[in-house]
């Protein structure tokens, strides 16, 4: 019998964030892959998950994010915040935008920014995104229950042409199938 993984003090199980690490060259959505993992019962807390090129995105209401090959960083991250409450959605949110914000200043240590709660701003233009999807289970008499968070991040770097889009530096997809194109790498 194995031993439940111990939890941090935030309520999550204790292992390396980006451990394990799966490395893709296409896909359409980094969070669209993470949730196939989870439901095909593959997915581990902390896994990351990162694509060279992502061409179907999810950004906020429903809007698209394309990522050329190469030339933006798009990765999805899971948590299993399962011990925290639902409640505290907007504490993951912010710890995520202040880890990543963090980590973009060391390279970016001038006027970058957080617009609250999920856009990144260097000087006057949007530099990336978080978009994070939870997955809930309902129980009869307990109310819902946290079993896992998809923290999307991208981050716009060398990209400089954008398909048309509805608000500024947000790319929107242009709907192209790709079938066949996601592989490990």
């Amino acid at each position: 019998m194995s031993e439940a993984p111990q939890s941090n003090r935030e309520g999550m199980p204790s292992s390396s964030i980006g451990t394990p690490f799966v490395e893709l060259q296409s896909v359409d959505s980094t969070n669209n892959y993470a949730r196939e993992q989870i439901h095909a019962g593959m997915a581990q807390h902390g896994q990351a998950i990162f694509a060279h090129e992502q061409w179907a995105g999810k950004g906020q209401r429903g809007r698209h994010w394309v990522s050329e090959k190469g030339q933006n960083m798009a990765v999805s991250i899971l948590l299993q915040p399962k011990s925290l409450p639902i409640s505290r959605q907007f504490e993951l949110s912010a710890a995520i935008a202040l880890t990543v914000h963090q980590t973009l200043a060391v390279y970016l240590p001038e006027d970058l920014t957080i617009k609250w709660p999920n856009d990144l701003y260097w000087q006057d233009r949007k530099a990336g995104g978080i978009l994070i999807e939870n997955l809930l289970s309902s129980h009869d008499q307990t109310g819902s229950s946290w079993n896992w968070a998809i923290a999307g991040i991208g981050i716009n770097i060398n990209q400089t042409q954008f398909l048309r889009s509805a608000e500024p530096g947000i790319p929107e997809a242009n709907h192209r199938k790709r079938p066949g194109s996601c592989s490990t790498g």
